[in-house]
């Protein structure tokens, strides 16, 4: 196994976490992304990038979480077990390395994509009562993809969203949970599945909350997020093309 460890590795996933928490993301996407790139074996990435995600989100959530909609609580238990029984189903799923390589690519082309669209939505869908029974299968779908690659599924969920009726501020406090309940859940199921490798884990874990702390003071000290968000978008698209390409030269 690669060493990630070594010292070009640690402030990669530090660098990482800073630029996400700062934009209230908890950087699935790009730590599978680097993961794979690093030649981890395609069994330990998804459980090292949900256990990373639950560290950065955990405390995202506590800054968003007054954004959750009122008068709401008996709808987002019924969205939240839907995505928890979609993580959990999705970590037991073992994928062979091509069909996860090609996945992940896709996942990761298909998440940049959704980012960059995600702001036009803000801007020009006009508010309307939101509609949960659209949003609960997409809940369930997006949790069992995210597990079974290791990302937090907010980046899919959020589009889904904005389009039921949900404003901007709505969609950041659903999101955040989302994520959140996601990587612990998907987790969970990978560390009963015996597919988590503690020091790879522990040592990145120790990076990724030093940049998440230092993103979310960043973050409030109104740093562009626009340019910081377009940034991490082309990363994830590039690298994401590249895994693709990984998984279609592979017998």
């Amino acid at each position: 196994m690669t060493d990630l460890l070594a010292p070009f590795w640690f402030p990669l996933f530090l660098l990482v976490a800073l630029l996400y928490s700062m934009v209230g993301l908890g950087g699935g996407s790009a730590y599978v992304a680097f993961l794979a790139l690093a030649g981890v074996p395609h069994v330990h990435i998804p459980a090292t990038a949900l256990g990373l995600n639950l560290l950065v989100t955990a405390v995202g959530f506590a800054f968003h979480r007054r954004n959750l909609p009122e008068r709401a609580g008996g709808r987002l238990l019924i969205l939240y077990a839907l995505a928890m029984s979609g993580a959990f189903l999705g970590s037991q799923v073992v994928l062979s390395a091509r069909i996860f390589y090609l996945l992940l690519g896709g996942v990761l082309v298909g998440a940049a994509g959704l980012s960059w669209g995600q702001h036009l939505l803000r801007r020009r869908l006009r508010p309307v009562s939101p509609r949960w029974l659209a949003v609960y299968p997409f809940a369930f779908l997006f949790g069992l993809l995210a597990a079974m690659v290791g990302i937090g599924g907010g980046i899919f969920l959020a589009p889904v969203l904005l389009f039921s009726g949900f404003s901007a501020h709505q969609t950041a406090g659903i999101t955040s949970l989302y994520i959140a309940l996601n990587s612990g859940v998907g987790f969970a199921g990978h560390l009963l599945g015996g597919r988590v490798d503690a020091p790879l884990l522990l040592g990145l874990a120790l990076a990724v909350l030093v940049g998440s702390l230092a993103g979310a003071w960043l973050g409030s000290r109104k740093v562009p997020e626009r340019h910081v968000r377009g940034l991490l978008n082309l990363i994830v698209f590039g690298v994401g093309v590249r895994i693709l390409w990984t998984g279609i030269r592979m017998p």
